[in-house]
């Protein structure tokens, strides 16, 4: 099957916005299945990753799992280490110094994919160095700063030093970037 074909029969079982499990494990051996054919396609490991994310189906190793897929053939690829960087992050509550690692190598001339990069490295030394923390955050604002993430973080960061307009001056940005709500 090829790529326009799998991307249809997931279309199709996503239109109707009902996500049982019989569906999603569906979508999930279609996908399965083209990337057998086609173990370099970026996209589609980044779109299993992102059905692993999808309550109640988390499974962080699947994950780790399918993103070590795309960096055993793309060491450097900037969506797939970010994405790594968060899972680690978020679900065994640190990145690995191997994923900070290859972050602290990615190059791109994006500066919003620049400023999430800083931003990725802040949460590294968000535990370990403060001031670390502070740096990366403020740099990841210089580089973009129309994030909401990284101002929070920043503005969180102020009120707990005490430095309470500071604080408050980045919560206020962090808001005025909002731009949808999701469920």
């Amino acid at each position: 099957m090829n790529k326009q074909e799998t991307m249809e029969k997931i279309k199709n079982l996503y239109a109707t916005f009902e996500y049982t499990d019989e569906k999603l494990t569906e979508i999930e051996t279609i996908i399965k299945n083209y990337l057998a054919e086609h173990p370099t396609d970026t996209e589609m490991w980044l779109r299993l990753t992102k059905l692993e994310l999808t309550p109640p189906w988390e499974d962080p190793d699947r994950m780790v799992s399918y993103l070590n897929s795309i960096l055993s053939y793309d060491p450097y690829n900037i969506k797939a280490v970010l994405a790594l960087a968060y899972i680690e992050d978020l679900f065994f509550g640190k990145m690995k110094e191997s994923t900070f690692l290859v972050l602290c190598e990615l190059k791109t001339d994006n500066p919003e994919i620049l400023s999430m990069i800083e931003y990725a490295k802040a949460f590294y030394y968000m535990e370990k160095d403060e001031e670390k923390y502070a740096k990366h955050l403020i740099k990841s604002i210089d580089y973009w700063d129309k994030h909401v993430n990284n101002w929070k973080s920043l503005g969180k960061y102020y009120l707990k030093k005490g430095e309470i307009a500071l604080g408050k001056d980045c919560i206020k940005k962090a808001l005025e970037n909002i731009q949808a709500v999701y469920g």
